[in-house]
């Protein structure tokens, strides 16, 4: 009988598999996509978010690069 316990818990998770197989669960399949999906979204928002910013500072002027060409032709315009 010492290893009735180990069966009683194989039983039991094999109830679940199947239980969770079958349809019968306490919980619907969406409950178990809604935070995958909102962590996606969420994410796409921050990366549009971001990528709306760099275009806006691009068309604006003031990217590294422009910034640096301004830079460079201060310094000429001082020699």
């Amino acid at each position: 009988k010492m290893g009735g316990g180990r069966t009683r818990k194989k039983r039991n998770q094999l109830s679940r598999i199947h239980a969770f197989s079958s349809g019968k669960t306490s919980f619907k399949a969406v409950s178990n996509v809604v935070p995958l999906v909102v962590v996606v979204a969420a994410t796409i928002g921050k990366e549009a978010v971001e990528d709306w910013r760099r275009m806006k500072q691009i068309r604006g002027g003031t990217s590294p690069s422009a910034r640096l060409d301004r830079i460079i032709n201060l310094i000429e315009d001082l020699q």
